[in-house]
């Protein structure tokens, strides 16, 4: 019963912490931008499709896909609790 008091506590600590994992964007998506204006891509060259999870992260997620991909900008197509989408394009 003394163990179960010492070991409640630890994990309730590391279930919190884990809890709280948050992500930086990988060293090219720190550059890339996030618009919704479809004219601030115009001149732009498309790369192709992004399509995330939608959590705490996924506007992370979304830049690290399209700069893995070479893009600088992502044109936000859909964004919903579910799921952000978007174009990612070389500008």
């Amino acid at each position: 019963m003394k163990a179960l008091w010492v070991l409640s506590p630890l994990i309730t600590i590391s279930s919190l912490a884990s809890g709280c994992v948050t992500l930086k964007p990988m060293p090219g998506g720190e550059g890339v931008l996030l618009v919704r204006d479809a004219a601030a891509v115009a001149t732009c060259r498309a790369l192709g499709g992004v399509r995330v999870r939608n959590d705490p992260n996924g506007e992370f997620a979304v830049r690290d896909q399209a700069a893995s991909m070479g893009a600088n900008t992502v044109l936000i197509t859909s964004y919903t609790p579910a799921l952000i989408e978007g174009e990612a394009y070389e500008c």
